[in-house]
């Protein structure tokens, strides 16, 4: 190693190996969920949840593990699937919304700053987001990750939004609720919003082949319902004591779910007519429905943190998808704690050797490295720039180059979630006008802590 070069580099690694799983599977059982969502689509029934130490985990009922989404931070989740693949949103503790869509093995997308809630869709429209604000502004777009945001709620005389629901079947739905407690909804971009009730304090919407179902958890713990639209008739579905309630539409009608302070999960099918059935008789703290191609798909949460899911109707079996820890029938060794890495590179003397520091944050396991962040903390000189680019047999497609900090940071924002396996070498390059040009290889190895080396001018 050259005296002359000065790139800093200080890796903090999260070793998550140790099982024999890769790093999508190193921890089979998220941890115990503060959040779960299901969508149905094409691909089957997709769950989400987001446990108590901020990690997000998606799975396919019909796949064998989980997939690690992102590692600590998080505060919201959101999740659907459709004919344009899946659609997965997650929150930040700063504030920051990021998105992907397609597939599990997507790039994160850094969607938005300064976000207090988060909801996702989608639909013949295609990939549809919501965010409020910090303003408690409403901002909506759909047909895609990379259409424009529209103010569609909130500002001036409008007021201000405290929730958000969407939804796509024949095409996109929005659901707001004020800090007032009036739910207002409407049906495509350009109509109108209609006030659906007062006094509310839950929204929640979902869209199938016979137009919008809304549903509302009122102040008392009441449960109103309606399907057909905006236009169609609210329903008393259940009289008070209720603490969360959920919908779901699709080929087989709308579904309903509800959960009552004994924690008793209760649900109906196929029309506002049918009657309800309970699915679990107390000690429920979390619930999730959906309808699609597998049929009416059902999920709870019980008292210790336990998954269930019941797909394909409400006379299905339940079926345990995960119990955190030692309540998990065959639980898995638990991952080691991160391990905390710091190299440093020799600080140069020579004349015209730049000083650029980077912090690089991995997860590693015995098949694939996931980058968390890279962050460029000091030390680019001034007309600077970085360029990242990836040389390996299995790197994502990465070649950027930006200049100045802001730009730099943004450019090192979208590496998040990128996936590398052994043998592929991520590139670092600094250079501006009268220094040499500085270089930096990140090296990923087979279950091991990625390695860093300055490479010769």
């Amino acid at each position: 190693m050259r005296a002359l070069h000065g790139i800093a580099v200080i890796f903090a690694v999260a070793a998550l190996g140790g099982t024999g799983a890769s790093v999508a599977e190193a921890a089979a059982y998220p941890g115990v969920p503060s959040q779960i969502a299901i969508a149905d689509g094409p691909r089957g029934a997709l769950l989400g949840v987001l446990d108590a130490n901020g990690n997000e985990w998606v799975k396919y009922l019909n796949a064998p593990d989980w997939t690690f989404e992102f590692g600590g931070g998080q505060t919201q989740m959101a999740i659907a699937d459709g004919p344009h693949g899946p659609v997965i949103g997650r929150l930040d503790s700063g504030g920051t919304f990021w998105a992907k869509a397609g597939s599990l093995q997507a790039t994160w997308i850094e969607e938005q700053t300064g976000v207090r809630r988060i909801a996702v869709a989608d639909g013949s429209d295609g990939p549809m987001l919501g965010y409020i604000d910090n303003a408690g502004t409403f901002y909506a777009k759909i047909q895609g990750l990379s259409a424009t945001w529209t103010a569609e709620y909130g500002g001036g005389s409008l007021g201000t939004v405290s929730a958000i629901a969407l939804a796509d079947g024949g095409g996109p739905d929005y659901g707001v609720l004020t800090p007032s407690g009036v739910y207002l909804a409407k049906t495509g971009v350009s109509n109108t919003w209609t006030t659906e009730a007062s006094g509310i304090a839950q929204i929640a919407l979902a869209d199938g082949p016979d137009g919008a179902t809304l549903g509302m958890l009122g102040g008392a713990g009441g449960f109103y319902a309606k399907t057909g639209g905006t236009g169609g008739t609210l329903v008393n579905e259940f009289p008070g004591g209720q603490t969360a309630v959920a919908v779901g539409d699709g080929p087989h009608g709308p579904l309903l779910g509800r959960l009552d302070s004994a924690g008793t999960f209760s649900a109906k099918d196929g029309s506002m007519s049918a009657a309800w059935v309970d699915e679990f008789t107390g000690g429920q703290r979390l619930i999730a429905v959906a309808d699609g191609s597998d049929g009416p798909v059902l999920g709870r949460v019980d008292a210790t943190g336990a998954v269930y899911v019941k797909s394909g109707g409400l006379s299905a079996a339940w079926q345990q998808v995960y119990a955190p820890a030692a309540t998990s029938p065959n639980p898995p060794a638990p991952p080691p704690p991160p391990t905390q890495v710091t190299q440093t590179t020799p600080v140069p003397k020579a004349r015209g050797a730049i000083h650029a520091r980077f912090k690089v944050r991995f997860h590693y396991g015995p098949h694939v490295t996931v980058v968390r962040d890279i962050r460029l903390l000091s030390g680019l000189p001034a007309r600077g720039q970085v360029t990242i680019r990836c040389a390996g047999p299995h790197c994502p497609r990465i070649r950027a180059t930006a200049a100045g900090r802001r730009r730099v940071a943004k450019m090192l924002a979208r590496l998040a979630g990128r996936r590398f396996a052994a043998g592929d070498r991520l590139l670092i390059t600094v250079a501006a006008p009268g220094h040499r040009p500085e270089r930096i290889e990140l090296r990923i190895r087979r279950g091991r802590k990625p390695v860093g080396r300055l490479l010769s001018s």
